[in-house]
């Protein structure tokens, strides 16, 4: 089977994994699948805000057969000053009355690596992460997974706000770096 990796805020359970619908795009139109099994499952502290957090992920295996393209894991770390492309998915539909649920769009972010140790997590600035992006990719410049983003300090902007206003804003977005992952996306 395919395998996705995602944050351990939103699924890390046998029960979410069962009520995870993935919509996925190949090319064309999106095929829907779901999550099969949890492979791993990792949040080292649980609170968000805990300066020594790094771990937050999950590798799940989906139900349908992916073979179309899809993003590669980096082979390398990210360095202070390195250019990151965060990949967001913007829902939206969330910030509209009614709520619409599948509205969303997938919105890029050119950030800076700011802080990269083995104590804590890939910090990244210039980087507007907001409630709903936890999941996302973010890449290095060769298009490369490099971290899985589960946190950012923009609290107070929703997807609504300005593109552009919102990529100038001096905020942080948070990843989980891929060697902690890596090795159960590729499988045995």
């Amino acid at each position: 089977g395919t395998r996705l990796v995602t944050n351990h805020h939103c699924v890390s359970t046998d029960f979410e994994c069962a009520n995870t619908y993935i919509a996925i795009y190949n090319g064309a139109n999106y095929e829907q699948t779901t999550c099969k099994s949890i492979v791993k499952t990792e949040e080292d502290v649980e609170d968000p805000n805990d300066p020594s957090r790094k771990l937050d992920f999950t590798v799940m295996e989906i139900e349908n057969v992916y073979a179309g393209e899809h993003f590669k894991l980096s082979g390398t770390l990210a360095d202070v000053g390195d250019l990151i492309h965060a990949w967001v998915i913007d829902h939206t539909g969330l910030d509209k009355d009614p709520i619409n649920l599948t509205d969303s769009r997938i919105t890029e972010f050119e950030c800076r690596v700011i802080e990269q140790d083995d104590t804590a997590s890939l910090m990244m600035m210039k980087c507007p992460i907001i409630s709903g992006n936890s999941g996302s990719p973010a890449l290095n410049t060769n298009g490369n997974v490099i971290g899985v983003i589960w946190d950012g300090t923009s609290g107070n902007i929703d997807s609504s706000y300005n593109l552009d206003l919102r990529r100038e804003l001096d905020e942080y977005g948070v990843a989980t770096e891929v060697n902690y992952f890596r090795e159960y996306v590729t499988k045995n």
